[in-house]
């Protein structure tokens, strides 16, 4: 009797444990916390390569401008995310008026931070949020929205710490005062090429995951789904059900952009090699990224944990560690 006990204690404090780990999880990825600090870390991996001093309230403003537009682009996209990423729907139905607060006073902070960095930081962040405003419509081609993607994150984590300081440069303490132009331009050019090839994958990759994409599998495999009158049972599915279901249609026909995906990054792990001995550190985020795909996993979580993790993660080794 004290063994059971003792037993369904330990069960009890198990799944508690186990509940209280993916509530938490469930935040930090469809929350996008997670996607936020890598924009914020890769942001101060380029203030580290081009020699700049970091900026908390630049990156503060990356962090919070991220957050804000992908919690209101996932908002926005709830009614057509339901059937295709069914748990993140679920989480964000359940936390509709949180999250909607979250991306306002995220905005707000962003917006406050980018008039107190002066026009050049306003202007490129109304462009950033113009290819936003954009989204639902470009992506339902997937080459051109992983491009836009890109285009947009080179523009905040590498534009913005550039057009931020470039505003001192006709001061007596200019932070580019100890940068010729060549090194300035060399650099930039091997930040563009290694963190641009690896956005371009990344975004290529999770357009396996994109709504329209997946809506446009699902409904060609409808014809072979039970059908209650006039609908096919997709529309009766649990969370649990829909996931199982496209998980299994995902497996079946793995999408060419996968394969492009991963040789667009073993591209950037071999260009990068090139670079001059300190900026060979850029072949880090590439590399992660071609790990994270070598191990790719068709799931909700796993592209949005796994692979913008490997974003956080090389960029977070090169912010503390690296060295001119």
């Amino acid at each position: 009797m004290i063994f059971s006990n003792d037993t369904a204690v330990f069960c009890t404090i198990t799944k508690r444990v186990h509940h209280f780990a993916r509530a938490t999880s469930d935040w930090i990825v469809f929350a996008s916390f997670w996607i936020a600090a890598a924009a914020a870390a890769l942001s101060i991996a380029v203030e580290r390569i081009l020699a700049l001093p970091i900026h908390l309230s630049l990156v503060v403003l990356i962090f919070c401008g991220t957050l804000s537009l992908y919690n209101f682009d996932r908002l926005l996209d709830l009614a057509r995310d339901m059937h295709t990423a069914p748990y993140r729907s679920q989480f964000i139905r359940k936390n509709f008026a949180l999250l909607s607060a979250l991306a306002i006073g995220a905005g707000a902070i962003s917006a406050t931070l980018a008039l107190h960095f002066g026009k050049n930081a306003v202007l490129l962040c109304s462009g950033i949020f113009a290819l936003g405003l954009l989204h639902l419509r470009w992506k339902k081609n997937v080459y051109l929205k992983s491009a836009y993607l890109a285009l947009a994150w080179l523009l905040v984590v590498v534009g913005l710490p550039i057009f931020v300081y470039i505003q001192d440069l006709s001061g007596p303490s200019s932070v580019f005062a100890s940068f010729d132009a060549p090194a300035l331009l060399s650099c930039s050019a091997w930040i563009l090429v290694s963190l641009g090839l690896s956005l371009f994958a990344n975004a290529l990759a999770t357009s396996w995951f994109d709504p329209i994409e997946r809506l446009v599998r699902a409904r060609n495999a409808s014809s072979a789904m039970p059908r209650i009158g006039n609908a096919t049972c997709a529309a009766y599915e649990t969370p649990s059900l829909a996931a199982e279901r496209v998980q299994k249609m995902l497996h079946s026909t793995p999408p060419p952009s996968l394969y492009g995906a991963k040789t667009i990054t073993l591209f950037g792990v071999i260009v990068t090699s090139f670079a001059p001995l300190p900026l060979r550190w850029l072949m880090l985020i590439p590399l992660t990224t071609l790990l994270a795909l070598l191990e790719f996993r068709p799931n909700e979580r796993y592209p949005l944990f796994v692979l913008d993790g490997a974003l956080l993660a090389s960029a977070t080794f090169i912010a503390l560690f690296f060295h001119h």
